[in-house]
């Protein structure tokens, strides 16, 4: 009968929710960049992130890129993989609604839903009203999320130095989750504004620029340091004036450093001089509890780096042993 073809019809919408969720990112970051268009002044000396629209200003005559950055991009991207999900399915097999949604649960973490085939309809019905309520309540999590990484670049390419450092602040914690880290790098296209702040007139700015690159670092993303002239402008940070911002370019330089053959290759023999030599420098204000901080992570870092089998020069030993020998004897500061 009608009424039987229709029980036994697939809802493509449910048997496909889970593998188009992988695209929802995606989308959810492009409506977001959408909905916060503007065209903003871009850092000079900056590679503009691919997929951006550029325009020069005919007032200041300054190229100006508009921050829906990538959003052709981003869009192209999720309708390939809502395409690819779709052709994924299986859309000539015959199910009922419950095997359809057993189908599509049995792809979840068994220690998630549980053995979904022993239960009764109306358990099953509650159990997949639940995971929609928990869907739907990810993607507006995900869809402020995006609002709030849009924002922070937004105040990064703004010549507001208060909002520099909040944005700063706040995108440090927002780089600690990979998927947020993900989306700033690869969706946004805000690393090269975060690295172009490495060279920034205000040392403060520098300061929280290196801690945002030190974070990202820490978290699985070294090879980002190579991109957009980081790992130059952290080096160059090791000869500031003042020792916090010195202390977290040591702080961005350890993250990037250890364990990465491939940025220890590229920060070289000239990077370890530079090591060397802040350590030094260091250990002649050794009475400044933070020039002694700095001289400990420097150390450290260099001490990690021999154990990594890492070829040290002969300077940067030196660096390590004057440490170690001007230590104070309760051990380390730092």
């Amino acid at each position: 009968t009608l009424q039987a073809a229709k029980t036994q019809r697939i809802d493509h919408q449910t048997s496909c929710t889970d593998v188009i969720t992988e695209a929802m990112r995606a989308l959810l970051l492009l409506l977001a960049a959408a909905a916060s268009a503007e065209w903003v002044e871009w850092p000079a000396g900056q590679a503009v992130p691919e997929g951006a629209s550029t325009r020069i200003n005919i007032n200041t005559n300054k190229v100006e890129v508009d921050i829906d950055v990538n959003a052709t991009l981003l869009e192209h991207r999720y309708r390939t993989s809502v395409n690819e999900a779709t052709r994924a399915e299986d859309t000539t097999a015959n199910l009922t609604r419950r095997e359809t949604i057993i189908s599509s649960l049995k792809r979840l973490p068994p220690d998630e839903v549980g053995d979904v085939e022993s239960l009764t309809d109306a358990e099953l019905d509650a159990l997949w009203a639940d995971r929609q309520e928990s869907l739907r309540k990810w993607s507006e999590q995900l869809s402020d999320a995006a609002k709030s990484l849009q924002n922070r670049l937004q105040a990064l390419l703004r010549d507001d130095h208060e909002a520099k450092l909040e944005a700063l602040d706040e995108l440090d914690f927002e780089l600690s989750d990979l998927d947020n880290a993900k989306d700033f790098h690869d969706a946004l296209g805000g690393w090269p504004a975060l690295a172009g702040l490495l060279s920034a007139d205000a040392s403060e700015v520098r300061r929280r620029a290196a801690q945002c690159v030190g974070t990202a670092a820490k978290h699985g993303f070294q090879a980002w340091v190579l991109e957009a002239e980081v790992l130059p402008r952290l080096v160059n940070m090791l000869d500031e004036a003042t020792w916090p911002a010195r202390k977290a370019a040591v702080y961005a330089l350890g993250c990037a450093l250890r364990s990465s053959a491939p940025v220890q290759r590229a920060f070289g023999r000239r990077g370890m001089a530079a090591l060397s030599k802040l350590a030094s420098t260091a250990l002649e204000d050794s009475g400044n509890q933070q020039a002694w901080a700095v001289a400990d992570k420097v150390a450290a870092l260099i001490g990690d780096l021999v154990q990594e089998g890492r070829a040290v020069p002969p300077d940067a030993c030196d660096a390590v042993a004057a440490v170690l020998a001007k230590a104070p004897a309760d051990g380390r500061a730092d």
